[in-house]
């Protein structure tokens, strides 16, 4: 099982090729470099009758573990467990999943039993393999999966659940340090603390573009929180000497409570190998939550000095750190506010923020979204995305100088875990581009590609010149940089090229045109799932390479008419996320305050 493509094309861990071998990629990149081991794509494996019934599994799996009452029954100072980690367990829980269907499908095809759903065509697809050999990249949660397909151990497989925040877990240690300090020092402000946010993501921009005399009028002070801050708090709390709240845990993790036992069976799934292995990942994503949760339990002390306190503001409340604040708050009377982290995209799953009394949104179009949650929802109070230039025209097209096409940035991003997005999606969406982009090129347009922070250029620059699109010596072809700010480069830009992000509303939120893939689900799969504008396809939107490729010829030969359609669409998609307003973000504040 190849996880990643090789930047170089080399693969150390794999054994050379055995007769009756199967390799199975996750990567298309890889596909290529292994071309001799005529490799498996897992997103050729299942049909989209199958992707789409596997997305109404999760949502039920993760309701029928939650209710079982050995899961229901673990507590950590009196916070259920199972409620702190289901946000994680929910992305482990689709890998499980597609490994499981990876092993009965790949193995179901190297005995010409062709594809089989979850149950596994014939029950024992996977009876003949003896061996699986592992790309060190694949992550643990699909490991365990593939091998209960199989009817190997998966218990062989180590599992770690990886921390609630990235980064240095000693330089966090370091940062508690400071954060102790400066809260000691706030001790004689703290009483006319009435607002306490966490300043981190979206709503850190927020709070740092306020004025003294707005954030002294809404009485805020900061909290850094487990789980939730990385710092910014603390160092916003010295900028601008607000309070900072004693909310920070303690110095020392707590010693480790004992392994949670659960039954080797829950009884969720019908058939036992599946069932067991699920088990056994719910008991060690709750392990490995259970320490996070002492030390949030321990650090909402800091709060209950607070005697002033009337509200929380927090980055999200998805997370399951955020969970347990809102559930200490509503216990004494306190309202929460959340920061919306990005556009909603699943009907049926919020993400948790439904959980708050008032939600910073995006856009307009973000109380048209939430109108889909069940009740009780929050009030939603739009603000704009913070960060985004406050006197940008909702949705205007830039003036367009000369008369053609100078500029395009395409800009990549990875996507959510889930059964319905293509494991290859990011390198799916360049393929897609490529007819496209070819011709962009020959017409002397400058295309540069933007990579998500969290993925690696490297990559897509190996792609490109496979594709016949990288850089050559007289510097014609793509350009793959993610220098600098994303906004510094959007404003150089004539038009965004985007896969299905928040960056493309932000984008339009600014008034850039835009052209958008829909990540390669079909229409009538995100009509099921999907909310508004995620399950429709209006002009500007594309699925396959011709459709972008009709967009990009309208583009090259009539300039301003084929640009009308990217300016619609971002007209379109500005109502999710426009342009942010202090005044309105300031005004919620104060509100909370009361």
């Amino acid at each position: 099982m190849v996880a990643r493509a090789d930047p170089a094309g080399r693969y150390a861990w794999l054994p050379s090729p055995r007769a009756g071998d199967i390799t199975v990629v996750l990567d298309s990149l890889a596909v290529s470099d292994l071309a001799e081991r005529k490799p498996i794509h897992f997103d050729e494996l299942e049909s989209w009758e199958e992707r789409n019934a596997a997305e109404h599994d999760i949502p039920e799996l993760l309701a029928a573990v939650g209710a079982h009452p050995a899961v229901a029954a673990v507590q950590r100072g009196g916070f259920p467990l199972y409620e702190f980690a289901e946000y994680r367990l929910r992305p482990e829980l689709a890998r499980l999943l597609r490994g499981f269907t990876l092993a009965r499908a790949g193995a179901g095809v190297g005995v010409g039993a062709g594809v089989g759903a979850r149950a596994g065509v014939g029950g024992g697809a996977g009876a003949g393999a003896g061996e699986l050999v592992c790309d060190p990249a694949l992550p643990q949660a699909l490991q365990i999966g593939v091998r209960a397909g199989l009817g190997l151990d998966w218990r062989e497989v180590p599992y770690a659940l990886a921390p609630a925040l990235p980064g240095s877990p000693a330089r966090r240690a370091v940062a508690r340090q400071l954060m102790r300090v400066t809260a000691t020092a706030s001790r004689p402000r703290r009483g006319r603390v009435r607002v306490a946010a966490v300043a981190a993501g979206k709503l850190a921009l927020a709070l740092a573009s306020l004025s003294d005399a707005e954030m002294e009028a809404s009485g805020l002070g900061l909290m850094p929180f487990p789980g939730l801050d990385h710092g910014n708090g603390l160092l916003l709390s010295l900028r601008r000497r607000r309070p900072l709240l004693g909310s920070y845990g303690p110095a020392r993790p707590a010693p480790r409570a004992t392994d949670i036992a659960l039954p080797v069976r829950l009884g969720v799934e019908p058939e036992a190998a599946l069932d067991e292995a699920l088990t056994r990942l719910v008991g060690l994503v709750m392990n490995g939550a259970a320490p996070e949760l002492e030390q949030a339990v321990a650090a909402l002390g800091g709060l209950s000095r607070a005697r002033s306190l009337r509200s929380i503001v927090l980055p999200s409340a998805a997370y399951g750190a955020s969970r347990l604040v809102i559930e200490w708050a509503h216990e004494r009377g306190l309202r929460v506010g959340s920061m919306q982290h990005g556009i909603y995209v699943f009907r049926d799953y919020d993400g948790g923020d439904r959980r708050a009394d008032v939600l910073f949104g995006w856009g307009e179009g973000t109380i048209e979204q939430t109108r889909a949650w069940v009740q009780p929802r929050p009030r939603v109070l739009p603000v704009g995305v913070p960060g985004t230039p406050s006197a940008a025209p909702q949705g205007a097209a830039p003036s367009v100088v000369g008369a053609s096409l100078r500029r395009v940035l395409v800009a990549t991003s990875s996507t959510l875990e889930t059964p319905i997005a293509p494991l290859a999606f990011c390198e799916t969406f360049v393929q897609i581009l490529a007819p496209g982009l070819r011709r962009l090129v020959a017409a002397g347009v400058e295309v540069r590609l933007r990579p998500h922070p969290s993925e690696e250029p490297a990559r897509y620059r190996r792609q490109l010149d496979a594709l016949g699109l990288g850089l050559d010596a007289f510097g014609i072809g793509l350009e793959v940089s993610a220098d600098g700010p994303f906004q510094a480069a959007m404003e150089q830009a004539d038009l965004l090229i985007s896969s299905g992000s928040s960056v493309a509303f932000e984008a339009a939120a600014q008034g850039l045109p835009v052209l958008l893939w829909w990540g390669g689900t079909p229409e009538w799969v995100r009509k099921e799932h999907l909310m508004e504008p995620w399950n429709g396809s209006p002009p500007g939107t594309f699925e396959h390479g011709a459709e972008f490729e009709t967009l990009v010829v309208a583009l090259l030969g009539h300039y301003a008419q084929g640009l009308t359609v990217a300016q619609d669409l971002s007209r379109r998609l500005a109502r999710y996320a426009e342009p942010f307003n202090r005044d309105a973000f300031a005004a919620g504040l104060r509100e909370l305050a009361e």
